[in-house]
């Protein structure tokens, strides 16, 4: 799987390739100067590119420590750093444990900028937009040649930064004390918001006019930050791409991190009755050590057996993660997910599934659906299977296998998207919210281990957000990947992303009613639909979150 993945990377790479290094201009910043390159993409595409600029710094589980002053007396942003330690084996984004160095020196941005035409008023400031990559917060980074900005600073002339934070126990260990806090990765990224507002104006972009963008974990990041009280004011509009915080099993309570700290404690042999103690061990244990025993696989990471977020903190209150206060303030969102966003998942739970051939009766079927529903502790299962074995022939194992993928896409990204938007709307009626879902099947769905029955996979979108050289040999794909950009970018200028080609694009929720939602669907043609998910996540899985919500909180969490 990693080989067709570094197929890609080759692709890019090469039409990124620059025969001489040319240099971008000295930027002066509060901390210091900054020199930056040009950055060519293909053929003639080409940006301002300051590359692994560090705005933090962090002790091991602690939070990040804002960088007063560079050491150089020119900041050099003309090569890639560190990107952080990695924690999931067999997930595509997981092939950046061959591509650059890891260390947990790691909080560095990148930022991309539009090279002027002698004709732009350079006192104008540009709109900019802030980059949250996916990878299930337990891999990712700035540094993957998907999350080349060059293509999206220029058709969208705007400024494009992308923030590395810590991932994985690194990223979020909790011991219940001020200096091991847990969601470690939501402090680096709002610190690393904190350095676009401070300086970004230094680059041309407009610190009052920021948009956060994510995908997957990313986009669940995104969805914290909205609502987080420590992000207050640090942004005005957010794009969410197949994700959100609702309160699914990916969040653990205060005990539950705990546990987690506890087991990798037990696996590291730093057994004690202090946490205190505990920690001083975990401390001593090299990168490598702690990789070692806790990098494990995509099955556990979406099930939520992996140190992730926790909820109960400054970052994430028990009473905000209850949607009681709404959003940041006037904050616009564009949300949206891919067709098929279970397929590529739901094989890790069942691997049988990745055969063509084989049959399954019904009560199998049932059974590998309580398989799944029992690693989120639902027990309520019944009214789950008869909703989708009842839409489909269980004689015809296509519809029995695109049933599965749809279970888990509304289990895990459809329905949390849906709700989120729908609660944030109902506080929030002022907000302006868009909707889409990305319907074309990707002209590289094998390079981005999306096969045959698959469809329209989870991460399908990311290369038609930021395009890529290799789009300019297929028109069609071309076309749709320039719309989607200058989508995102009006988005992130005016807060309206319509329209696109010929057609307008609708708010998602009528002025008098957020019940139901319009989307936009893209692919090489463009048309609206109304409530795509409403029976599922509305009749069926809103039910099933209250439920689970409910049963974190009444867990004390004093420890």
């Amino acid at each position: 799987m990693n080989l067709n993945f570094f197929v890609l990377y080759t692709i890019l790479t090469v039409f990124s390739a620059s025969t001489a290094l040319e240099y971008a201009p000295i930027v002066n910043t509060k901390h210091g100067q900054i020199r930056g390159l040009i950055n060519t993409v293909g053929l003639w595409t080409k940006s301002y590119f300051y590359q692994g600029i560090r705005y933090a710094t962090a002790e091991r589980f602690s939070k990040p420590v804002r960088v007063e002053s560079f050491d150089e007396e020119i900041y050099d942003a003309t090569k890639e750093r560190n990107s952080c330690p990695q924690f999931l084996n067999g997930l595509g984004n997981t092939d950046v444990h061959h591509m650059t160095n890891k260390s947990e020196d790691c909080l560095f941005l990148n930022i991309f900028k539009p090279i002027p035409n002698i004709e732009d008023d350079d006192a104008k400031l540009l709109p900019v937009m802030v980059w949250f990559y996916g990878g299930g917060f337990q891999c990712g980074t700035i540094f993957f040649p998907l999350y080349d900005g060059t293509y999206l600073a220029n058709y969208g002339n705007v400024i494009v930064v992308s923030i590395n934070y810590r991932v994985g126990p690194f990223g979020f260990l909790y011991a219940g004390t001020e200096d091991v806090p847990g969601n470690q990765a939501f402090y680096d990224q709002i610190m690393g918001l904190e350095w676009v507002r401070d300086n970004i104006k230094s680059f041309g972009g407009d610190p009052d006019q920021v948009t956060i963008f994510g995908e997957s974990a990313g986009s669940f990041s995104v969805s914290t930050l909205v609502i987080s009280p420590l992000a207050k004011g640090l942004f005005r509009r957010a794009i969410m791409q197949s994700g959100s915080m609702v309160p699914t099993i990916r969040f653990s309570n205060k005990q539950g991190a705990i546990d987690k700290t506890l087991k990798l404690a037990k696996d590291l042999n730093c057994e004690q009755q202090e946490m205190s103690k505990i920690i001083k061990c975990l401390r001593s244990k090299s990168m490598e050590e702690i990789k070692n025993v806790a990098t494990d696989s995509i099955e556990k990471m979406i099930s939520n057996q992996m140190i992730g977020p926790i909820i109960g903190d400054a970052v994430l209150p028990k009473d905000v993660s209850r949607f009681q206060h709404g959003s940041n303030g006037p904050v616009d969102i564009l949300f949206g997910v891919t067709r098929d966003e279970g397929s590529f998942f739901v094989v890790h739970f069942l691997p049988e599934l990745k055969d063509n051939n084989i049959q399954m009766s019904e009560d199998k079927i049932r059974e590998n659906i309580r398989k799944i529903l029992s690693f989120y502790h639902i027990q309520d299962h019944e009214e789950i299977e008869n909703y989708y074995i009842k839409r489909i022939d269980t004689t015809d194992y296509n519809q029995v296998r695109k049933m599965f993928a749809d279970f888990f896409a509304d289990l895990r990204f459809n329905c949390p998207v849906v709700l989120f938007a729908k609660e944030i709307a109902k506080v929030n009626p002022e907000n302006r919210f868009y909707a889409y879902r990305f319907d074309r099947l990707s002209i590289v769905s094998d390079k981005m281990h999306c096969y045959d029955w698959m469809g329209v996979c989870h991460g399908s979108d990311i290369l038609y957000t930021f395009s890529h050289p290799f789009m300019n040999y297929y028109p069609p794909d071309a076309r749709l990947s320039h719309d989607m950009i200058k989508s995102w970018t009006k988005f992130a200028r005016t807060g309206q992303p319509g329209p696109i080609g010929p057609f307008e694009w609708p708010k998602a929720f009528d002025s008098n009613n957020n019940s139901s939602i319009q989307w936009m669907l893209l692919d090489v043609g463009y048309r609206t639909v109304i409530d795509i998910y409403e029976n599922s996540c509305e009749h069926l899985w809103r039910k099933q979150y209250v439920d689970w919500f409910a049963k974190k909180s009444s867990i004390k969490d004093e420890l």
